[in-house]
C-alpha cells in the first residue's frame, strides 16, 4: 500500500506531506491550525512542495527536495516537521515575510523583531499570557510596505531553561496543545496554534509599533527611540522571503520613525514582564 499524502493549504499556498503515522499528521495539523486533507494523486509539481517523513530502525527521517534531518525521539519529530511544512510555505509565499513577532494592542500591532534568542517569543508568550491576541513569535506576513501584518503559519517555540521547567502560565494549557522537545542543544516548548488567543490567518492588523528587541547586558530594561538608519539594516536581514522589495521597508522604517513609533527594547532575561508592561504604555 502506497504511503498516504496529506495536503496542508494555507491561502492559496499548499505544502504535503507523505507519512504512515495519521496520529502526526493531525498532530501537525493541530499545532499549524491547518487542516489535512488526504491527496490520492500528488498533482504536478508537488515535488517542490512535499515534506517526506519516514522511520527506520527508530530514528525518524524528515526530508525535502533540499533539506533533511534525522530525529530521536516523537517530540523532536514534530519540531522537525514543523519547520519542514514552514520552510516549504517560505519558500513559496510571494509576499514578504519578516522574521518577526507581534500582538494586539489597543492602537494596533506591536511588532518586534531582533537576532536569535533576543526575546520574541518570551515577548510573544508573555502577550499571550495576558490574553493579547498573539499574531506570532517569529514569523509574519508584510502587507502594504508594512502598514499592515497578517499571521504565518507557524506555532510558537519557546525556548526553555536548562532544566526545562516551564514557564508560568503554561501549566494552563491542555497536555494536548504543548510538547516539550529535547533538541539536544536546547529544550523548546511548542504550543498549538490552535489554541485560543491566536489571530486568525485571514486576519489583517495595522501596525502601531515596530520594536528592535535587544538582550540586556546590565540587568536594565528599558524603551527607547531608535534611529532610522539604526533600524534598516537589521530590518532588513530579517525579511525572510526571497523576492520582496527593499524600497518597501525603507518607507516602513521612515513612516514609523517619522510618527514616533520605532523604537529599540533592550530586555534583560527576567523582565519580559516588565519590558511588556512599557510596549502597552505606549
Amino acid at each position: 500500500m502506497p504511503t498516504p499524502l496529506y495536503r496542508f493549504a494555507w491561502k492559496r499556498y499548499a505544502a504535503f506531506v507523505r507519512c504512515d503515522d495519521a496520529a502526526l499528521v493531525a498532530e501537525l495539523g493541530r499545532f499549524l491550525d491547518l487542516e489535512p486533507r488526504l491527496e490520492e494523486n500528488p498533482p504536478p509539481g508537488s515535488g517542490e512542495t512535499l515534506v517526506t517523513i519516514a522511520e527506520e530502525d527508530g530514528i525518524f527521517h524528515v526530508a525535502t527536495i533540499d533539506w533533511q534531518v534525522r530525529a530521536g525521539s516523537r517530540e523532536q519529530l514534530l519540531f522537525a516537521a514543523l519547520e519542514a511544512v514552514g520552510q516549504i510555505f517560505v519558500h513559496n509565499f510571494s509576499g514578504a515575510i519578516f522574521h518577526a513577532g507581534a500582538f494586539l494592542g489597543e492602537s494596533g500591532a506591536v511588532m518586534f523583531f531582533g537576532a536569535p534568542q533576543s526575546g520574541k517569543s518570551s515577548l510573544g508568550f508573555a502577550a499571550w499570557k495576558r490574553n493579547l491576541p498573539l499574531i506570532g513569535d517569529d514569523r509574519v506576513v508584510l502587507l502594504d510596505e508594512g502598514r499592515r501584518i497578517r499571521p504565518f503559519p507557524k506555532c510558537v517555540k519557546l525556548r526553555l531553561a536548562g532544566d526545562g521547567a516551564l514557564p508560568a502560565g503554561a501549566e494552563a494549557v491542555a497536555p494536548e496543545m504543548m510538547v516539550k522537545a529535547d533538541l539536544g542543544h536546547e529544550i523548546r516548548l511548542i504550543l498549538a496554534r490552535a489554541l485560543p488567543g491566536f489571530s486568525a490567518y485571514d486576519s489583517e492588523t495595522n501596525v502601531n509599533l515596530l520594536v528592535e528587541l535587544k538582550r540586556a547586558s546590565g540587568g536594565e530594561t528599558s524603551l527607547t527611540p531608535l534611529e532610522p538608519g539604526d533600524a534598516l539594516d537589521s530590518v532588513l536581514e530579517n525579511v525572510v522571503s526571497p523576492d520582496f522589495d527593499p524600497m518597501g521597508v525603507v518607507r516602513l522604517i521612515k513612516r514609523q520613525a517619522e510618527g514616533g513609533k520605532l523604537f529599540r527594547l533592550t530586555v534583560d532575561e527576567d523582565s519580559t514582564e516588565r519590558a511588556l508592561d512599557l510596549l502597552l504604555a505606549r
